[in-house]
Order: structure tokens, then sequence, then C-alpha cells
């Protein structure tokens, strides 16, 4: 009986770990985007820039 109340605990335990790690990258990935800076900065002009720029291939968080 203890063994499989563990086994439970353990197997949600590794659900929910494997939940918050995809929500971690998740929120990387979206946050690293020029988009979501916008969001709280006056972004337009440069981000215009960065796409024509020899910087188009670097994310915003590579430098900030």
């Amino acid at each position: 009986m203890v063994k499989r109340k563990f086994i439970k605990y353990l197997v949600i335990g590794t659900a929910a770990l494997i939940v918050l790690i995809l929500l971690l990258l998740a929120t990387t990935e979206l946050t690293s985007k020029p988009t979501f800076c916008a969001n709280c900065h006056y972004m337009e002009p440069y981000v215009e820039g960065w796409k024509t720029s020899s910087h188009a291939d670097v994310t915003c968080t590579k430098c900030h």
C-alpha cells in the first residue's frame, strides 16, 4: 500500500516538473521576441531597423 502511494506521488511530481519546465521554456521563448518588449516600451522604429540590419538573426536577449 505504501509503495503504491509513493509511486503515485512520484508520477504526479514528475508530471508537475515536466509541465513546469515546459512553461519555463515557453516563457523564455515568448519574452525573447521584440513583440514582447513592445508591450511596455515604444519599440516600433527600433524593431523595424533591427529587422533590416545585419543583426536580424540575433534575438533581443542576446544583447539586453
